[in-house]
């Protein structure tokens, strides 16, 4: 027989479908004995980086350090964030997304909240 698994996820925030996923039984046990994630973690984990963008900017050749990841999420969010506000004729303004108010004046002021995010890691 075969073996396997099929990911599916959205390849931009304009799309919204939720991860699609199939696995093998044992494709399935080999995610979680020999990458250590549940297969639905492995979904998200290629959603967000497929949905940030990451794709372009891996390099194969030199890890990252963990400040130049924070530094691109960030810049990814910022940049969310204006297009969300322009597209949705919010504001035309540039607002720098507010880390340490949040709540606040993103939430409350202009009505934007990040789906999913895990708000205890705020501020980043």
């Amino acid at each position: 027989g075969i073996e396997g698994f099929y990911i599916a996820v959205q390849g931009g925030i304009k799309d919204l479908s939720r991860p699609k996923l199939f696995f093998s039984e044992k494709a399935e046990k080999f995610t979680c004995v020999v990458l250590d994630l549940e297969p639905w973690h492995l979904a998200l984990k290629l959603e967000a980086f497929v949905v940030l963008g990451l794709d372009t900017n891996v390099s194969t050749t030199q890890p990252r350090s963990l400040n130049k990841m924070i530094s691109e999420c960030r810049t990814h969010l910022q940049d969310e964030l204006d297009y969300i506000l322009r597209e949705n004729k919010i504001t035309d303004c540039k607002i720098t997304m507010n880390y340490a108010n949040y709540e606040c004046s993103i939430v409350k002021h202009y009505g934007v909240t990040l789906q999913g995010w895990p708000l205890a890691l705020l501020p980043v």
